[in-house]
C-alpha cells in the first residue's frame, strides 16, 4: 500500500470483511444533569401544591367530642390557658353569670355572682405579662366594657362590648352601636384614646401578630361577610375574605395566626386561611343551629359553642404550638368582679 493510501485510510481499521469508524472523542457537557434535576424539582413543586390543597387546615376528631358546660349564653368560649376557658351561662335561678372552667379530669368550675337585671358576657383575657381580664355588663340594655387587673382593681372601659386584646396587651378592640350601627373600634388597654376606625363590623379579633384585625360585616344585600384590615393603615382598607353568597360570622384566629376559623350560616363552622384562601368546612352543624369555634393556645383541643346552649371540645389535629399561656388565680379573679357594685 503506497503512503497516498495509507494516508487516505487513516482512521480505519479493518476486521475481516467490516470495518470500524473510529469518531474522535467528544466531551460531555457538565451540565447534562441539570435536565433530570429541574424535571425532579418541578415534580415535587407540582406534589407539595397538590398535597397542600388537598390536606385539611385542621382536623377535628369527632369521636373526642366532650360536653363541657349547658345552659350555655351563644357567645365565643375564651381559654385562659390551654385546660381552661371562660363562658356565659344562664343560671336557673336567673341571671347570667360569668364561669370559669377548668378541663382536667379534676377540674373545678367557678361562677360569678349574678347581678339583678344585668348579664355577665363576652369574657376575654390579655395574654400578656399584664394578664388583664375584660368582659361586658350588659345592664339596662346598656352594653358596657369592663376590665380587671391581677391586683384587683376593676374598671370600667368603655361603652360597647365583644372585647379583644392585642397580643401586647396595649389594645382592645371591640365593637359599638353608633347611630343605630355598629362599627368596629380601638382603645388602649386602659380604655384611653378611644377611636372608630369607621368601618361597620361586630365581633372583632386582633390577630396574634397584632397588625391585622379580623370582624365580620354585613354588605348592601344584608350577607354577613368576614373582613380583614390592616391596622397601621391609613385609612383603612377593609379586604373581605368570604363570599358575599354566603352568611359568614365569627371569625377567630388560630394562636399561630395562620388560620381564621368563622361560622357559615346553615353550613357549621369552616377554616381559611389568614389571607382568606382554602376555605374548608371543618365540622358540620344543622341549617338552624349557629356554631363557633376557638382553638386552644397549645393546639390541642377546639372549643365549640352552639345556640343549643353547650360548649363542645373536640381534640384537633394541628401544628404542634407552643404556649405561653398564662396561669391566673381564679378565685381571686371571681372575688374581684363580685366587688363590682349593683
Amino acid at each position: 500500500m503506497s503512503d497516498e493510501e495509507k494516508s487516505s485510510t487513516a482512521g480505519i481499521v479493518e476486521l475481516a470483511n467490516d470495518f470500524i469508524i473510529i469518531q474522535p472523542y467528544k466531551k460531555r457537557s457538565k451540565k447534562s444533569w441539570l435536565v433530570p434535576l429541574s424535571l425532579l424539582i418541578i415534580i415535587g413543586i407540582v406534589i407539595w401544591i397538590y398535597y397542600e390543597w388537598k390536606s385539611p387546615l385542621i382536623s377535628i376528631i369527632l369521636e373526642s367530642r366532650l360536653t363541657v358546660a349547658e345552659n350555655v349564653v351563644l357567645g365565643m368560649p375564651f381559654f385562659l390557658d390551654d385546660e381552661t376557658i371562660a363562658y356565659s351561662k344562664s343560671m336557673e335561678s336567673g341571671g347570667v353569670v360569668l364561669a370559669i372552667k377548668q378541663l382536667s379530669p379534676a377540674g373545678r368550675r367557678f361562677f360569678t355572682k349574678p347581678i339583678s337585671k344585668a348579664e355577665y358576657l363576652q369574657p376575654s383575657l390579655s395574654l400578656s405579662e399584664s394578664q388583664i381580664f375584660v368582659f361586658t355588663l350588659l345592664k339596662y340594655n346598656t352594653p358596657r366594657i369592663y376590665s380587671v387587673t391581677q391586683d384587683g382593681m376593676v374598671q370600667a372601659l368603655a361603652q360597647g362590648e365583644w372585647a379583644s386584646f392585642s397580643n401586647d396587651g396595649k389594645k382592645i378592640a371591640f365593637q359599638k352601636e353608633k347611630n343605630g350601627k355598629s362599627e368596629i373600634w380601638i382603645m388602649n388597654y386602659d380604655g384611653s384614646e378611644q377611636n372608630s376606625t369607621g368601618i361597620s363590623g361586630q365581633h372583632p379579633e386582633f390577630s396574634p401578630t397584632d397588625d391585622k384585625l379580623v370582624f365580620d360585616s354585613k354588605g348592601k344585600k344584608g350577607i354577613s361577610y368576614i373582613q380583614i384590615i390592616d391596622i397601621y393603615d391609613s385609612p383603612y382598607i377593609p379586604k373581605i375574605l368570604t363570599s358575599d353568597k354566603d352568611n359568614c360570622m365569627y371569625p377567630s384566629f388560630s394562636p399561630d395566626g395562620r388560620i381564621i376559623l368563622f361560622y357559615k350560616k346553615g353550613d357549621g363552622l369552616w377554616a381559611m386561611r389568614s389571607n382568606g384562601s382554602k376555605q374548608q368546612r371543618i365540622l358540620k352543624s344543622g341549617k338552624s343551629e349557629i356554631v363557633m369555634g376557638r382553638i386552644s393556645p397549645d393546639g390541642k383541643i377546639i372549643a365549640v359553642c352552639s345556640n343549643k346552649g353547650k360548649i363542645d371540645i373536640y381534640k384537633v389535629k394541628y401544628k404542634k404550638i407552643r404556649s405561653r399561656s398564662p396561669k391566673i388565680d381564679i378565685e381571686k379573679l371571681i372575688e374581684y368582679i363580685d366587688s363590682i357594685e349593683n
